[in-house]
């Protein structure tokens, strides 16, 4: 059995990316967008959202890191209208077919692995 790597997440509180030792700036993803049957991600951003520097920093990373996430896991909702908050990390996931569309405001991606990693 291959032991995990032991990694530490760098991350201000509400930031779209994290610093991941061995990583880089990685785009941090919500769990529950994630439909682990079909392994798609599916987010859709707000016109607030998609004009911030927030978004901007989100697609950076994506183009830095075209093949790999960090998969934040997410506190469960009251509502819907409620913001999606971390609850700690699932894992860093390899991922293929990332697309971004500006007019829609839609991220879409397929999950294809997981990293053999554990954070400190």
């Amino acid at each position: 059995m291959v032991m995990p790597t032991l990694i530490t997440a760098k991350r201000t509180r509400g930031a779209w990316t994290a610093d991941i030792s061995g990583y880089g700036v990685l785009p941090v993803v919500h769990s529950t967008l994630w439909d682990t049957s079909t392994q798609a991600y599916h987010s859709l951003y707000t016109q607030e959202d998609a004009d911030g520097a927030k978004l901007a920093a989100l697609l950076k990373a994506f183009a830095d890191a075209p093949d790999t996430v960090l998969m934040q896991k997410d506190k469960p909702r009251l509502s819907e209208d409620d913001a999606l908050e971390a609850d700690g990390y699932v894992g860093v996931f390899r991922i293929k077919d990332f697309i971004w569309d500006e007019d829609a405001r839609t991220l879409d991606f397929s999950v294809v692995s997981r990293e053999n990693v554990r954070f400190k």
